[in-house]
């Protein structure tokens, strides 16, 4: 029991500093932003992650969690989950690229196409990063998970910024979440190293988990519309000067809030 206490302590430590470290940086990135770029474009972004955002749910289909939750799986389930996960990466990141058009038609916004198919890749990476995430969490890998997230959010803001300042582009609101999907692969994948691409996966080991990742995949799908229909109304039928200002002072009143759960979660 002491050692679960000290294993808790630690991990919520080593998250809380991470988590409220990031929060800092995502206020600060926010705010530069803010004061180089136009609230429309704030908007045309919001919209944009928030249809990337639906698809990375997709992309989950409640694996990481189930990957905890159970104790009887080897590495070969792993590396067989692991392996579906890239396929249903890859047809989920291949639709939301076809979409684009789509997605730009309904809002009669060009601009978005071209944010919908640059953002398929972290669709991509998003499918990548679930299994080696839910074992890092699952060995309490709580140290390497903060300094890890820290590092890549300082150097994704700190890009964002830099093309923001130089080229005035919507493109930069992008290029963190890109740019932290790629390179959390990068960092996960060289700590668990025990992961193996299978071409032909066994569909067993999917299933020991199915029953349990299924449900969990309905729960979140039904909270991410519940929490971001609203923005997808607003874009349509509203101004996007309202959307951006709204987006924002939504997610500066989210802030406290989200960060305190996740850290206790």
């Amino acid at each position: 029991m002491n050692s679960v206490k000290k294993q808790l302590v630690s991990g919520t430590l080593f998250l809380a500093v991470a988590k409220y470290s990031g929060v800092v940086i995502n206020l600060l990135l926010t705010a530069i932003l803010a004061r180089i770029l136009m609230p429309e474009q704030f908007a045309i972004v919001a919209i944009t992650n928030v249809l990337s955002n639906f698809f990375n749910l997709f992309s989950d289909f409640g694996f990481a969690a189930a990957i905890i939750q159970r104790n009887d799986l080897d590495n070969k389930n792993h590396s067989d989950i692991f392996s579906f996960a890239l396929y249903i990466g890859i047809v989920l990141s291949g639709i939301f690229f076809c979409s684009s058009y789509a997605f730009a038609q309904i809002y009669n916004i060009e601009t978005l196409s071209t944010l919908v198919k640059l953002l398929s890749i972290q669709v991509l990476f998003t499918s990548l990063n679930i299994v080696p995430n839910a074992l890092l969490t699952k060995a309490k890998e709580f140290r390497f998970i903060a300094i890890r997230t820290l590092i890549i959010s300082v150097i994704s803001g700190t890009c964002a910024v830099l093309c923001a300042y130089i080229y005035r582009s919507i493109y930069s609101l992008i290029t963190p979440p890109i740019l932290t999907a790629v390179l959390l692969f990068i960092a996960n994948f060289i700590k668990v190293k025990r992961l193996r691409f299978i071409i032909s996966p066994s569909w067993a080991s999917v299933k020991k988990i199915l029953n349990y990742s299924s449900y969990n995949l309905g729960y979140n799908i039904i909270n991410y519309i519940s929490r971001n229909l609203d923005k997808l109304i607003i874009g349509k039928f509203m101004p996007m000067k309202d959307l951006g200002y709204y987006e924002k002072s939504y997610t500066l009143m989210l802030f406290p809030i989200m960060n305190i759960i996740s850290v206790v979660n």
